[in-house]
């Protein structure tokens, strides 16, 4: 029984991926950090947002924590 929890809590996770791929957008691209390093700035992307994102939408979907 716990090993389904985790599987549906695993899939869950990623199906949110999918959602952000196809109908959604990239969450990462919301927020875009810069890094001086002497005189060059260079940008990216927060990954991170993503798996915040599909943390949030776990708990929100299966209304836990």
């Amino acid at each position: 029984k716990d090993n389904e929890k985790i599987v549906d809590l695993f899939l869950t996770h990623e199906y949110f991926h999918h959602l952000e791929a196809k109908y959604i957008g990239l969450t990462s691209e919301i927020k875009k950090i810069q890094i001086k390093i002497g005189p060059f700035i260079l940008k990216r992307r927060l990954r991170a947002l993503s798996e915040i994102a599909a943390h949030a939408f776990v708990k929100e979907f299966y209304d836990i924590w």
